[in-house]
């Protein structure tokens, strides 16, 4: 289905066309086998034994940046695995994180997200400048540039009115513009007497998620599997999506999230009512190389959390070419986190992994991408 939008404007007349690509969920080109190629298996940095990392972002030279919220530090590891330095723990100080977010690598700097500032390192982990968040509204989820990015809210509590715009900010000059607008979820929420509780659950909670390249934005909220194009400047460049039926969860299901903590009886029944009773359509998009891979998040059976062993390709415009599954064999599987665990960087896949003992391993392989089998 195409959608055009004609636009009347002085002495000219321009036509925009936008492409509503509905696929499937069968892949035009069928199963794409990465023909995955152990290149380095980690499971130490330095003398400390990884706890659970939560993110995972990798340089285009290669240097890879891992955030472990079970040892609250930072890690950063060169092309051949090898361990440089340890980084960014958790405090209140320079160079420290308070409340670490989401990691970033842009202009060879990482950029680190934490409450109340955004917090710069070469990439050798060596501190350089920290940023505050005032002018920030709500949730970073692109770095153009070390100066540019690209904000937009995760839940209700970041906009009261359930509604959310992406917008692209300029750190330095305070210069907003809003690209997109969406509707944000308005579940996970409950409150008694005066408390209020606002909970995401990765893999289940809807969250927008984005990726950017080739001066495109891809993004959506993975609550339906509708991926929406859009240029920097804020016009639409067109939507696609996947009939794909998606994997229910029971209320049984759903409590197990809450086994650890300590919420009344009230507001437990309200966060588990509010809560989808289906697995979100995808956890993370990534563009690059002329190709767009939306990873997709599975539940087995005895799990307590989904976990990425499926990645659908697409072209840039949308249409799906390929799906590709995850096998590393060896009892491995890969470490789910609510933010991201595994990354593609050229013909390199870089993934954190459990073992069948429960070790952690923080892997590189080399991959086969369909670049040239379009």
């Amino acid at each position: 289905m195409q959608k055009i939008v004609c636009l009347l404007v002085p002495l000219m007349f321009v036509c925009i066309l936008s492409a509503d690509v509905v696929n499937p969920d069968t892949p035009k080109k069928g199963v794409w086998d990465f023909q995955l190629e152990k290149v380095w298996q980690i499971e130490k940095a330095g003398e400390d034994v990884f706890g659970r990392p939560f993110s995972l972002v990798v340089s285009d030279d290669g240097h890879v940046c891992v955030y472990d919220a079970g040892n609250d530090i930072n890690y950063i590891f060169d092309g051949d695995g090898r361990f440089l330095k340890a980084f960014a723990p958790a405090g209140q100080g320079p160079g420290e994180i308070q409340r670490q977010g989401s990691s970033f690598i842009t202009d060879k700097k990482i950029i680190i997200d934490g409450m109340g500032s955004l917090n710069y390192f070469n990439k050798k982990g060596d501190y350089i400048k920290s940023k505050k968040k005032d002018i920030l509204q709500s949730v970073v989820h692109i770095f153009i540039s070390e100066d540019e990015c690209i904000t937009a809210p995760l839940t209700l509590i970041h906009m009261s009115d359930g509604n959310g715009k992406i917008r692209r900010l300029n750190l330095e000059s305070g210069k907003d513009k809003a690209i997109a607008a969406f509707s944000v979820f308005e579940g996970g929420v409950a409150s008694s007497k005066s408390q209020v509780v606002d909970v995401i659950v990765p893999g289940l909670t809807p969250t927008m998620t984005m990726a950017y390249a080739e001066g495109r934005l891809y993004w959506g909220m993975n609550d339906s599997y509708v991926i929406h194009i859009s240029g920097l400047e804020g016009n639409e460049l067109g939507v696609f999506r996947v009939r794909r039926k998606k994997a229910k969860v029971s209320d049984s299901f759903k409590k197990q999230y809450f086994s650890n903590d300590d919420i009344p009886p009230d507001m437990l029944k309200q966060l588990v009512d509010g809560l989808p009773n289906e697995i979100a359509s995808f956890h993370r998009i990534d563009a690059q190389e002329g190709l767009v891979y939306v990873f997709v998040p599975e539940l087995e059976l005895g799990e307590k959390w989904p976990n990425i062993k499926q990645i659908d390709i697409f072209s840039l415009e949308g249409e799906y070419l390929y799906r590709a599954k995850l096998e590393f064999g060896d009892d491995l599987k890969p470490l789910f986190s609510p933010l991201h665990n595994i990354a593609i960087k050229g013909k390199d896949l870089y993934i954190v992994l459990t073992d069948k003992d429960d070790n952690v391993l923080v892997s590189k392989y080399r991959i086969k991408l369909p670049i040239d089998s379009r």
